[in-house]
């Protein structure tokens, strides 16, 4: 059980940085996407999205998808 607790960890770690990795990318500041997401719908503070980043939060699937149009539509299509 211990390794699969360490696996799940290892990649909300791996996503989070992604995420993070993919906002900077698209010029956007933690704050900026958050009233993003939430002008789209969705309640997320910078807050939680350090967290989530850090990998020490896990992202949710609604989340997910809200953050990807976001980052994909700033971004010019390239996320």
């Amino acid at each position: 059980m211990t390794a699969i607790k360490h696996d799940r960890r290892a990649a909300e770690v791996r996503i989070g940085r992604r995420i993070a990795t993919s906002r900077k990318a698209a010029g956007l500041t933690q704050e900026g996407l958050c009233e993003l997401a939430t002008a789209a719908g969705l309640n997320l503070g910078q807050q939680t999205l350090a967290k989530i980043e850090r990998g020490v939060r896990p992202l949710r699937a609604s989340e997910s998808e809200v953050l990807d149009m976001i980052i994909f539509a700033v971004s010019g299509g390239a996320s």
